[in-house]
């Protein structure tokens, strides 16, 4: 067995290649997954840990919004801007996305924005699957459905882990969800019915 203060047996160690690497982290994901939705399941309390370094503003470049509160003040007091900053248009990025940036402080690119939208979606899709997606993201969620959202969501994209507390994920569902459930209404009225 490793221990990080013993050294190595040569004879012992094996080279794993990636692909096998990255298809045991996702197994292993799949696994914590269920073990979560059981512990939700039986315990009224219960924390999920990141897979990540606590965040530190510091180490994070030239990010605009770090905070919830900076974006929100940013939004309020542009409204009725369409966007004067020339790399807002260039970028014809969404708006209401404009608070996604990377490491530098710039706009992601439509296509990475597209990029999320679609795997938020897959994760709204297997949220229905269990029966677990809730009428309304931001009031009806569930805190382990929405902790397992934002984890995943910054797993596949790093540039969501740059915020406090996970907004960026978070928010990205609170604005993607309800026509993602609007596509979906004879699902939410069969639920609304059975319970």
């Amino acid at each position: 067995m490793f221990h990080p203060l013993l050294p190595l047996d040569a004879n012992r160690c094996h080279v794993i290649p990636s692909e096998q690497l990255t298809l045991f982290q996702e197994d292993i994901w799949e696994q914590l997954g269920a073990l979560s939705a059981e512990l939700a399941a039986s315990s009224s309390v219960w924390v999920v840990s990141s897979s990540h370094p606590p965040r530190d503003r510091s180490k994070r470049g030239n990010v605009t919004f770090w905070h919830k509160r900076q974006w929100l003040d940013f939004f309020g007091n542009n409204s009725g801007d369409s966007g004067s900053d020339d790399a807002y248009k260039e970028r014809k990025i969404v708006r209401k996305f404009q608070f996604l940036q990377d490491e530098n402080g710039n706009l992601i690119s439509p296509e990475r924005l597209d990029e999320m939208r679609r795997f938020a979606r897959e994760i709204f899709a297997e949220m229905a699957s269990r029966k677990t997606a809730p009428l309304h993201w931001e009031s009806n969620v569930l805190a382990n459905e929405r902790s397992d959202f934002c984890r995943r969501m910054e797993n596949a994209f790093p540039e969501l882990r740059l915020c406090e507390n996970s907004w960026k994920a978070n928010e990205v569902a609170i604005l993607i969800y309800p026509g993602w459930k609007s596509n979906r209404l004879a699902y939410f009225h069969a639920v609304a019915e059975a319970t």
